[in-house]
């Protein structure tokens, strides 16, 4: 006599498979609906994050800016006192210091001169720079010189001009490259600015305005 085992199904029982399996796949669709919801909160944060360090970077970089443009002005202010007494062994005898005198182009203004020095035969254009380490400084200069002979101002008109650098702190190698451009160099010590001893055979480069 065979005897079978088996388990014979019912709708009850059919019923709670069902029941089960649609319980996991709930289960299952809030898990991944909550995991996609933390990785979108994440993601937001994170964009949140990322935009606040950006703003704090050009907040950084404007005040920066700010506090080098004012370190500028007090240097233009210190160097500008006096200055033009540092000149009298050239027999430049400059009488008048004038600051941020524009360049323009009709109404363009295309760049400043930081220091403009004048008497009645000369004028002296003095770019200055906190640090002067850098070749480029030399070069941008010259090309304001042309600028300032292209577009004379009133100061300058019907007078032979000069340029010079000053700053607060020379490397000596751009001091040198200046020299040979014809430049004069100054140097801020204490609350005043001297003259960089130029080489035996300095020559100042003297420009005509057109």
């Amino acid at each position: 006599m065979n005897t079978t085992l088996s388990t014979q199904a019912t709708p009850e029982s059919v019923w709670a498979i069902l029941q089960e399996t649609a319980q996991l796949q709930k289960e299952y669709k809030e898990r991944q609906e909550k995991d996609a919801a933390e990785a979108r909160e994440r993601w937001k944060k994170l964009e949140e994050f990322q935009a606040k360090v950006s703003q704090d970077i050009v907040n950084m970089g404007r005040n920066l800016g700010g506090l080098n443009n004012r370190i500028g002005e007090i240097m233009e202010t210190l160097l500008a006192g006096r200055m033009w007494e540092k000149f009298k062994d050239y027999n430049y005898d400059f009488e008048r210091a004038y600051q941020r005198v524009g360049i323009y182009n009709g109404s363009a203004r295309l760049t400043d001169v930081d220091i403009l020095l004048s008497n009645g035969k000369y004028a002296m254009a003095v770019e200055v720079k906190n640090t002067l380490n850098r070749i480029a400084d030399v070069d941008d200069h010259l090309d304001r010189m042309e600028k300032l002979m292209l577009y004379p101002p009133a100061e300058i008109k019907g007078k032979k001009v000069l340029g010079a650098m000053a700053c607060g702190v020379l490397d000596t190698d751009v001091s040198d490259y200046a020299f040979n451009k014809g430049l004069f160099v100054m140097e801020l010590t204490g609350d005043a600015a001297d003259l960089t001893p130029p080489p035996a055979n300095f020559t100042p480069q003297e420009w005509t305005p057109r």
